[in-house]
């Protein structure tokens, strides 16, 4: 029976070393008549995946209307962290953990993360998965996705159609653009039905000025 995924203490090591917080950074996702639906944060530079206390250290210190109004807050969130608990110091009805799908995994493997992220569900967090989780083997987490975000610069333009139609069909999820970086990338997208978007033809990404209590 699938068991808690368990803690890399490197990882935890690595987020609880630091004093104070990291500069953060925003960037806009914007919706088809590109108004701001809400903004991805991320620390400046790019952090590592794993590296997302950090960011639940800021959004707990000042919330997220501080570091991006009233709009819905994207943060990529590794499988440690939701294990963890640390996503218990965020606000469900503003944050939306973005999760990376994970390389080739066990059937055992699928199973135990999904079941974390069912666990998050529960407590009301929305997820943002990439279109990996459209892989057949990942098809117990489609029903948990509120948003697939589609990256222009690894998918072929080819294969753009069907990977929206398998998104629109197959789950409820919002589908997001990520990205773009042309207006005829906008276009194309806008045409094949997709509503948000994200990338540096619309915002470049944006420096957030540090108000969170330092460390002493």
């Amino acid at each position: 029976m699938p068991t808690s995924l368990s803690a890399n203490p490197d990882i935890a090591t690595t987020t609880r070393s630091h004093q104070g917080h990291a500069a953060l950074s925003r960037q806009a996702i914007v919706d088809e008549r590109r108004a701001v639906f809400g903004y991805e944060l991320f620390e400046r530079p790019r952090a590592a995946a794993n590296d997302d206390a950090l960011l639940f250290d800021a959004l707990s210190d000042v919330g997220s209307e501080t570091l991006a109004g009233k709009k819905q807050v994207f943060i990529q969130c590794s499988f440690e962290n939701m294990a963890d608990g640390h996503v218990e110091l965020l606000d469900p009805e503003t944050v939306v953990l973005e999760i990376r799908t994970p390389g080739l995994q066990s059937a055992d493997g699928i199973e135990i993360r999904r079941s974390i992220l069912e666990r998050v569900t529960q407590d009301g967090f929305r997820l943002a998965f990439d279109h990996a989780i459209l892989q057949p083997a990942y098809a117990s987490w489609l029903p948990l996705a509120s948003f697939i975000k589609l990256d222009m610069d690894v998918l072929l333009t080819d294969d753009l159609g069907a990977v929206v139609r398998s998104a629109r069909t197959r789950t409820k999820a919002q589908v997001v653009a990520d990205q773009i970086k042309t207006s005829a990338q906008y276009e194309q997208m806008k045409a094949f039905g997709v509503k948000l978007f994200q990338g540096n033809w619309f915002a470049q990404p944006a420096p957030i000025p540090d108000k969170a209590p330092r460390s002493a």
